[in-house]
């Protein structure tokens, strides 16, 4: 009976009918509240509704009931990501690697949080290993062939440039890049870089490579004004910060260096008023 009730969840979330996906899994896991598989389908159920609290009662509940099973335990750092307790999510990754060394969406994931939290170094050693885990990309393959391989490659030049390796981080981003050439981030972040080894004109083209793919893209404007106004490219840089600002003006970064271009051109009174923007 409880097969039954499990295929009835999984034909109810084939039609994308969550809410009754979860009406059932909830009733199936109150009639059965030994069975491990019905808490992890409730939880991996309410992770995707974007319910991450509840999601994270139902996947403790899971990994209580099953302690070695590393998909539970991957999910359950997954939930945790969402709500931002890293250190407890990181704790859940590096169980299921413990328990599946070969579990490559957790060393993605743990390369991803160490990175993000500052700790470029131990974030390296799992997105290394995590992209000899994947498939080699194929030279002779066509662009935008393998997404996930462009991602981990993406997160391992954040690493890099973290870390001040920036000839590395230069060469993951175009391996990015080279995989996902429509990645808005990864041309920014190279662009980041080459700024960083004194290239600024590399670094423009970079900006406007990203701003070319998607218009609409905030942070690659404000990174090609700074580096516009580097090159005393002022009236430029205005431009570029503007549009920033058009963008999205609740950005304080962008107000800050639209004050810095304006204060340039010697226009005070501008640059006061977005100076106290930027505060605000």
């Amino acid at each position: 009976m409880q097969q039954t009730d499990k295929q009835q969840i999984m034909l109810l979330l084939q039609m994308n009918r969550l809410d009754e996906a979860k009406s059932a899994g909830l009733d199936l896991c109150k009639r059965n509240p030994g069975d491990a598989e019905a808490w992890f389908m409730l939880g991996a159920l309410c992770e995707r509704l974007g319910q991450y609290a509840e999601a994270e009662q139902y996947c403790r509940k899971t990994v209580k009931l099953q302690p070695r099973n590393a998909g539970a335990q991957y999910n359950y750092g997954i939930v945790l990501n969402h709500l931002g307790k890293f250190d407890k999510a990181v704790r859940s990754f590096r169980k299921a690697i413990e328990l599946q060394p070969g579990l490559v969406s957790a060393h993605i994931q743990l390369g991803i949080i160490l990175q993000r939290t500052g700790q470029p170094d131990a974030a390296l050693e799992y997105l290394q290993h995590a992209l000899k885990l994947l498939p080699t990309p194929d030279g002779n393959q066509s662009p935008g062939v393998d997404p996930v391989t462009a991602k981990v490659y993406f997160y391992t030049g954040n690493a890099h440039f973290d870390r001040g390796s920036l000839d590395n981080a230069s060469e993951c981003y175009r391996q990015s890049l080279r995989l996902n050439p429509n990645d808005v981030e990864a041309y920014n972040n190279l662009g980041n870089t080459l700024k960083a080894l004194g290239r600024p004109d590399a670094a423009i083209s970079e900006y406007r490579t990203a701003i070319n793919i998607d218009p609409m893209y905030a942070a690659a404007y404000i990174n090609l004004g700074i580096a516009l106004r580097d090159m005393r490219e002022l009236d430029e840089a205005l431009v570029a910060i503007k549009k920033a600002v058009q963008l999205n003006n609740e950005m304080a970064e962008s107000h800050h260096n639209l004050a810095n271009v304006l204060q340039d051109l010697h226009r005070h009174s501008e640059a006061e008023a977005a100076y106290r923007r930027a505060l605000e």
